[in-house]
């Protein structure tokens, strides 16, 4: 029976800044019925606070902050669970202070952290950040996403950045958010992945990770989802935006009211 949503962000409720016609409805209406609705998103350079508050001031209303579980969030736990230090090199500005109480060495970390800095991958700070891997430090992403649909067109993502460093440090980065199985178990709250339904645009993170962890996908066709590529993870259901989620939930084998 399905009893969690696990729904992406970016070009499956939002698309360039506006909200997805419709999908603030959705919304609300699965959460009225009874759905655990979580929000997971690789957005790596906003803290879920921010993230909930743009998400209100679009019309979708009710949410908060502890249904929204980012890429950030996820190397947090990580390093935590890990007892690490890192180095905050190429953390972005505004999710700070999700490790202001972790280990911070920037001269000998046991991991170097990549997110979506924006302008400060710069050749100083990758090679900054290439000296310490040679060094010892471990390579921590965020997420792996290759690029991003900005309003002005595709826009390089952190990903890209981290395939570099690999690339010269000849290592294999630790992946906290999509696809990780771990990221999308978090979302899970201690329930199995046959109550689950993952909903998102990207083949590479949302179907990938919903087929890591045996959940059930539905694509949809807006932001990444209007071509289906055979030879990535394939969806269980495709809709042509959330808007049709209700009406697909209707049809699976699913519980109106949680206990």
């Amino acid at each position: 029976m399905i009893k969690t949503l696990m729904i992406d962000i970016e070009g499956t409720l939002v698309e360039h800044g506006r909200a997805i016609p419709g999908a603030a409805h959705a919304i609300a209406e699965l959460a009225g019925r009874g759905f655990r609705i979580r929000l997971l998103t690789n957005v790596s350079s906003r803290p879920a606070e921010e993230l909930a508050r743009s998400l209100r001031e679009l019309g979708f209303d009710g949410l908060s902050p502890g249904q929204i579980h980012t890429a950030a969030d996820a190397a947090r736990q990580f390093l935590v669970r890990e007892g690490a230090s890192y180095t905050d090199l190429l953390v972005p500005d505004r999710v700070m202070g999700l490790f202001g109480d972790l280990p911070l060495n920037r001269s000998a970390p046991d991991y170097v952290v990549v997110g979506d800095v924006g302008s400060r991958f710069s050749y100083e700070n990758m090679s900054a950040a290439f000296r310490l891997l040679r060094n010892g430090a471990r390579l921590l992403a965020m997420q792996r996403n290759l690029h991003w649909e900005a309003a002005g067109g595709a826009m390089l993502d952190a990903g890209a950045y981290v395939a570099a460093l690999e690339t010269a440090c000849g290592c294999k980065a630790v992946l906290a958010g999509k696809p990780s199985a771990d990221f999308f178990c978090t979302a899970l709250d201690g329930l199995g992945p046959d109550t689950a339904l993952v909903v998102g645009d990207d083949q590479t993170t949302d179907i990938a990770g919903a087929r890591a962890i045996g959940a059930r996908a539905a694509m949809v066709s807006t932001g990444k989802g209007r071509r289906i590529d055979p030879g990535l993870a394939q969806p269980d259901h495709v809709l042509a935006s959330v808007v049709d989620l209700p009406a697909l939930v209707n049809r699976l084998p699913s519980r109106s009211t949680l206990s």
